[in-house]
């Protein structure tokens, strides 16, 4: 049995009766993401990877193979629903 999981949104329309994304936003408070933002938070991530590579070399080839499982069961279960 698969469950299918309803987000965020769609539970906010069926309590609340909100059908409009901008008013989610407005009441959420939504982060715009411009080239600005997004370059310094790449530039973070690149910086914190680094640091993980030094620190622990290893784990860069664990995270990669993790990430691989994630996928392929995400996609599993995509292809499933």
């Amino acid at each position: 049995m698969i469950l299918k999981l309803k987000s965020a949104p769609q539970l906010l329309q069926k309590k609340y009766n909100i059908y409009n994304l901008n008013i989610l936003l407005k009441i959420f408070g939504g982060l715009a993401m411009n080239e600005k933002n997004t370059g310094i938070l790449m530039i973070v991530v690149a910086i914190l990877l680094a640091i993980l590579y030094l620190a622990l070399p290893n784990f860069i080839l664990y995270l990669y193979w993790i990430m691989v499982v994630i996928l392929l069961v995400y996609g599993v279960y995509l292809f499933r629903s």
